[in-house]
This record gives C-alpha cells, sequence and structure tokens, in this order.
C-alpha cells in the first residue's frame, strides 16, 4: 500500500502527495560479519510536484501540528502528516489580468497608539499578502489620488469637511483623529473614485481598493470609524460625469451600512442591499422593513439576520434567492461593494462564521452584472490573517480565476455546512423577500417557492402605501 503525506498552503486545501522511502546508506564498519543497527524509514515526496500544483518554486514546509515553533529543514516527510507549503509566487505561468489595485501607504498615518481594531497594519497586511501571491504582478497599479472637497461635496456638506479637517487629535466617540486624519480620509475615498473612474473609461475592467479609513457608516457626521462615505462619493462622482442612470451597491459588511442607505434611500437611481448582523448589534439600523423612502421605495435591499450568527449559506441564499434577481431585473451599469470582511470566521468584533472564499463566490456572482464593471473598496474586518484571505480571495476571481472550493471546516473543528441555511435565519430571508416582491417581479418564483400567497403581498403592498401617505 503506497504511503502519502499532506500538503497544504496559505490559500489551497491540502492535497495528498505520494511518499518514497530513502533508502540509507550502508555503513561501513570493522569486519566483514558487522551488521548496522536498523534505522528509522525516512520518507521524501517529489518537490516539483508540490511546487507544480501550488505554483511556488524555493519551497519551504512547516509540519501543521507545530507550526510557528519547528521549519522542516531536512526534507523528509512522516506518513498521513499534513505540511503547510510557503515559497516564492512562480509568475511565469500567471496571466496578466486588467483587475485595477489601488492602494497607498499615506493612509497608514491615519494611527493612534492605543489598541483600536481600526488599525494601520490592516492595509498593509493585505497589501504585502497580494504581493506574496503574485497577485499585484498581474493586475495594474492604479495611482493613488486625494478627492477634491468639490468631490465629497456631492454627498457631504461643508460642515464635515471643516470638522475632519479642524478636529484636533482626540478620540471622538468611536473615531479618533491625528493630523494625518483628513489626509487619509481624502486618499481613502479619492482611491475609490479613482478606481471606479478607470473601470468606466475601460483602462480596468475591474479593481479592488485596499483603503482606510473605512466610509459606510458617515452620512453627515464620523461614525463608526469612517469620516467619508468613500462609496457614496465615488457613485454620486461616476454617476454625473458618466450619465449613469442604474447603480448597484452590496454592502456585506457585518455591520449595517447605515450612512449608505441614508444618503441613498430617497433615490431610485441606486440599488442598495446591505446583509448584516442585527439584533443589538452597531448600528443598529437596518432592519428587513427598511427597504427605502419616497421614490426610492423598493430600492433599499436590508438582510438583517438578527437571531444567530449566519454563514456561507445564509449568505449564498441571499445571492440566489434575493440579489440576483433583483438585480438582473434593475439591470445596473456598474456595481460597487462596500466589503467588509468583518463577517468572517474568526473576527473579534463580527462573531460570525463566513469563510475567506465565499467572498470570492460572491465577487465572481457579481460579475455577471453590468458588463463586468466591478469595484470592490475595503471596509471593516479586523482580524489581519483573515482579512488578507479574503482580499486574496476577491481578488483572484476580479483577475480571472475561478473562486476556490468552499472549506468543510474553519479553524480547527468548525463544520461548514455550506449548504444549507440555518433554520433561525429562515424566517430573515422569508421576510426579506415578502418586504420586496411586490415591488420587484423578478421574487415571484421565491415567493412561490417558500410559500408567500399572493394576497399577502397585496396586501403588504396596501399597507406599505398607506404607510406612504401617512409619512407625506
Amino acid at each position: 500500500m503506497s504511503l502519502t503525506c499532506f500538503v497544504k498552503s496559505a490559500t489551497k486545501p491540502a492535497v495528498a502527495f505520494p511518499l518514497k522511502e530513502s533508502t540509507p546508506k550502508k555503513k561501513l564498519g570493522i569486519g566483514s560479519k558487522f551488521t548496522p543497527p536498523p534505522s528509522i524509514p525516512k520518507y521524501t515526496l517529489n518537490i516539483k510536484d508540490v511546487e507544480k500544483h501550488f505554483e511556488l518554486s524555493e519551497c519551504y514546509f512547516e509540519e501543521e501540528s507545530t507550526r510557528g515553533t519547528t521549519l522542516l529543514t531536512d526534507l523528509f516527510f512522516q506518513p498521513n502528516a499534513t505540511y503547510v507549503v510557503s515559497g516564492k509566487k512562480n509568475l511565469k505561468k500567471q496571466k496578466k489580468s486588467k483587475t485595477g489595485l489601488v492602494y497607498d501607504e499615506n493612509m497608514m498615518l491615519h494611527h493612534q497608539q492605543n489598541t483600536h481594531p481600526e488599525k494601520p497594519q490592516r492595509i498593509k497586511e493585505i497589501w504585502n499578502f497580494l504581493e506574496e501571491e503574485g497577485l499585484v504582478a498581474r493586475c495594474e497599479r492604479v495611482q493613488s489620488r486625494r478627492a477634491t472637497d468639490e468631490e465629497i461635496l456631492h454627498v457631504h456638506t461643508q460642515n464635515l469637511l471643516d470638522e475632519v479637517k479642524n478636529t484636533p487629535p482626540t478620540e471622538y466617540g468611536d473615531c479618533y483623529f491625528n493630523q494625518h486624519t483628513d489626509n487619509a480620509a481624502h486618499l481613502s475615498c479619492g482611491c475609490v473614485i479613482e478606481l471606479c473612474d478607470q473601470v468606466m473609461q475601460g483602462k480596468v475592467e475591474n479593481g479592488f481598493a485596499v483603503v482606510r479609513p473605512p466610509g459606510h457608516h458617515c452620512s453627515h457626521k464620523p461614525s463608526g470609524f469612517c469620516f467619508y462615505n468613500n462609496v457614496a462619493v465615488a457613485v454620486k462622482v461616476i454617476q454625473k460625469k458618466y450619465a449613469l442612470e442604474r447603480v448597484l451597491i452590496v454592502d456585506w459588511d457585518v455591520h449595517h451600512g447605515n450612512g449608505t442607505q441614508e444618503l441613498f434611500e430617497n433615490d431610485p437611481s441606486v440599488l442598495f442591499l446591505s446583509t448584516h448582523f442585527g439584533f443589538d448589534f452597531y448600528p443598529g439600523t437596518g432592519k428587513v422593513t427598511e427597504i427605502g423612502q419616497g421614490a426610492g421605495k423598493g430600492y433599499t435591499v436590508n438582510v438583517s439576520f438578527d437571531k444567530a450568527e449566519y454563514g456561507d449559506g445564509e449568505m449564498l441564499a441571499v445571492f440566489h434567492q434575493i440579489l440576483l434577481p433583483i438585480a438582473r431585473e434593475f439591470d445596473p451599469q456598474f456595481v460597487i461593494v462596500s466589503s467588509g470582511f468583518d463577517a468572517v470566521y474568526g473576527d473579534p468584533l463580527g462573531g460570525c462564521n463566513l469563510s475567506p472564499q465565499v467572498y470570492g463566490h460572491m465577487t465572481y456572482l457579481l460579475k455577471s452584472l453590468a458588463g463586468g464593471k466591478l469595484v470592490l473598496a475595503l471596509e471593516g474586518g479586523y482580524n489581519l490573517r483573515e482579512i488578507s484571505r479574503c482580499t486574496y480571495e476577491c481578488v483572484k476571481v476580479l483577475a480571472g480565476d475561478l473562486p476556490s472550493d468552499l472549506p468543510k471546516t474553519l479553524g480547527k473543528d468548525f463544520k461548514n455546512e455550506y449548504w444549507r441555511v440555518g433554520e433561525k435565519h429562515v424566517a430573515t430571508i422569508r421576510d426579506a423577500i415578502k418586504n420586496l416582491a411586490p415591488y420587484w417581479q423578478s421574487l415571484s418564483f421565491a415567493s412561490a417557492l417558500i410559500g408567500i400567497k399572493a394576497e399577502e403581498t397585496g396586501e403588504l403592498e396596501k399597507s406599505l402605501n398607506n404607510m406612504s401617505i401617512q409619512e407625506d
């Protein structure tokens, strides 16, 4: 029976490789009858096979059970053990893509000395990981720039500009300021605008903005680590410049994008969808009944998982049953994602159970919209290793690769049941469909599947119309 060991990398699952016993050299003894003592069998594997599979060169290995303490330097392997391989990315086989990446280290100058989770290392760790995996070399580097005050005033007020510029180094609620905050916030916003503009010009096909500080909680004042709403400003700028009539914003951060919703909830030219953790969770908004105001009613979609942590199964259900049907009916000309990664398993603030790989799957699905005009902009996410892996999964799909297989486990022993939706979340998804069905014909099939009767949506429509009359 052949013996094998298992090899995995930071981004690819474990694969079995055959082992070959290494025959020890005979030791010469004194006298013809000398018998050397039996030696412990040693096994090797074909390193070239490993390099080929993982597209690496100059590999080194660590045994997974002792990772971080022992390096495997003699290249002998134990049967049935699992090893983690790393090395230099083999770029010769990597095709150059038309995916844009934008990043600027000056955004790291916004910082404070304590252990605030929105730390500068977030973007540095992501960028280093993308470089190590060869994606920076594969993609087009987009020049960073500051947003102009005129661009920011498409969305925000002069009072907010003055506040961010003039506030001395201090704590401000859940935000902090130092002498570099204003410049970092202008850079973060400007990088997202520039990337969207280059996608619209056709210079790049899509892209990822590795930026901080984030933006989706901001509408009229600094809030939730955010100073300017990067995504909202970018949408308004390209809408004006390119006369766009339909833009889709997807927010998959674990926190509701309350600032973005507030800025667009009356605007039928922008379809906004947010998936988030609810229940007494910051910022406490984004219930499934919040579907927009006035002319924008039906163009705000909230899926708030209030009763328990959610994972891959719930997110994929929302995409297939709600987001994609509505989005195809809406027919956006541009798609932008508030790409927070704090719903990933292991995030210290989110506490949810998404895998890094599912973000690649969601990115892949969104590429089918708007002729592929798609930009992802970093929002939250506070586990440095996991947000780097999440970004990698998104960028590799943007660059043309297929999504990675969804893992069967997360961490050491958490079972990832990505094929099912938890019972506690079925009602949430059903309620979201029921609330939105009066506005979107594309939800009729999903409504029928989950047993929502036509008269239910009719009664709901009457109720919503009555509410609208009372509000007016």
